[in-house]
């Protein structure tokens, strides 16, 4: 049975050889001709062969159509065109696995991982994924996530009475896609390899610094042209650390004002600078206590513990509050009213001039997110300066 391709080939970037031999996607019940198709090239891309026609290495060898028809799809579903090519986030997680003998020439085979595995690799570079932020993909214009504001009240009645009618209130919580731009540095003669370990190497390069990029949005992005982070979102809680490492008493305070808020949830967990941390492991909770108030993460999958509670660590979150601008910040909550949003797909370009003189080529990644809180009171924030 013939299956109808409902995209035609870029012509500007044909003709090509042949695309390589890759396993054919299954069809998903019900799934339309063009999601299925769409599917099937995003099989055939390889990252490092997108980067070589960028840079007018190979280009005769190289079959850049399925990469090309991919792009040309995703930007007319988007409404915006990539400023380099889009990559479905799978074509990231490939790797190609050397097989058959010399005699044969050998085959090569691409194993190719599910998109949804883009965020458990994302998850080691990003702490507030770790902390258990909440991840929508796939997502399409603006989006509006409902939020119970108001709860229904409930009465005592005597016998015969009926109970005074209440209602919930909600509200929504908006999103709107937000680009960020994520770049690495690699050499020219890096791309003219053709080892499967160079893919890794560059697919891992960009998936770090796309993860650090969304986890320093998440915690403090400014807003605007920004998503709005944790620290930015209006309403959060506070929590006063009066001298230059908190009490027991004011770590205590940040589980109880979120606590007050129903929002003390099993999820809840702390996210902290590295000097806090230190801070916190030579800080007893009163003179007779043995053990810090950081202590070991005892297989949590944490950096540490505090409290019974999970305790992160990442270089993004601020150390430069205050009127000081020497104060670091501890943040409190329950992760998952965390909300952070992926349009389309990852936007590649590479750009061989800015660093032309030492022949090192700059590779940038865009991505459209947005981050939202879903509930403010859900989180707590504290800053003081570490001695």
């Amino acid at each position: 049975m013939t299956m109808h391709t409902p995209f035609r080939r870029v012509p500007e970037f044909g003709p090509f050889p042949a695309p390589r031999s890759n396993p054919t996607p299954s069809r998903i019940s019900g799934e339309g001709d063009a999601d299925f198709h769409l599917r099937m090239l995003a099989s055939q891309i390889n990252v490092l062969d997108v980067l070589r026609y960028q840079a007018g290495i190979s280009r005769g060898a190289i079959d850049i159509g399925p990469a090309a028809e991919y792009s040309q799809e995703i930007a007319r579903r988007s409404g915006r065109p990539a400023n380099g090519t889009y990559l479905p986030h799978a074509a990231l997680l490939s790797r190609g696995l050397s097989v058959g003998t010399a005699t044969a020439g050998g085959n090569t085979v691409a194993t190719n991982l599910l998109a949804g595995s883009f965020i458990d690799v994302l998850r080691p570079r990003a702490k507030v994924l770790q902390a258990g932020a909440k991840v929508m993909t796939g997502l399409n214009g603006n989006v509006a996530i409902p939020r119970q504001t108001g709860a229904g009240a409930a009465y005592w009645v005597s016998e015969g009475d009926e109970p005074t009618e209440s209602q919930q209130a909600f509200d929504q919580v908006q999103m709107t896609p937000r680009t960020v731009g994520a770049y690495t540095e690699i050499s020219r003669k890096l791309l003219l390899q053709s080892s499967v370990s160079i893919q890794d190497f560059v697919s891992q390069d960009l998936i770090t610094v796309i993860g650090l990029a969304m986890d320093a949005a998440a915690i403090n992005g400014a807003g605007s042209a920004q998503p709005t982070g944790i620290l930015g979102t209006s309403g959060i809680l506070t929590q006063t650390i009066a001298g230059s490492a908190p009490t027991w008493a004011e770590i205590v305070g940040f589980e109880t004002k979120v606590a007050a808020e129903s929002a003390d949830e099993p999820t809840c967990a702390y996210l902290t600078t590295p000097k806090v941390r230190g801070t916190l492991r030579q800080t007893l909770p009163n003179t007779a206590a043995k053990d810090p108030i950081w202590t070991a993460a005892n297989g949590n999958g944490a950096d540490g513990t505090v409290n019974g509670y999970r305790g992160f660590v990442s270089s993004n979150v601020p150390a430069t509050l205050g009127t000081g601008t020497n104060e670091h910040a501890i943040i409190y909550g329950n992760f998952a009213d965390l909300i952070i949003g992926l349009w389309g797909a990852v936007d590649l370009l590479l750009d061989p001039y800015s660093l032309s003189k030492s022949g090192a080529m700059r590779v940038t990644a865009f991505q459209d997110m947005d981050v939202c809180v879903r509930h403010a009171e859900s989180f707590c924030v504290g800053k003081f300066a570490p001695a």
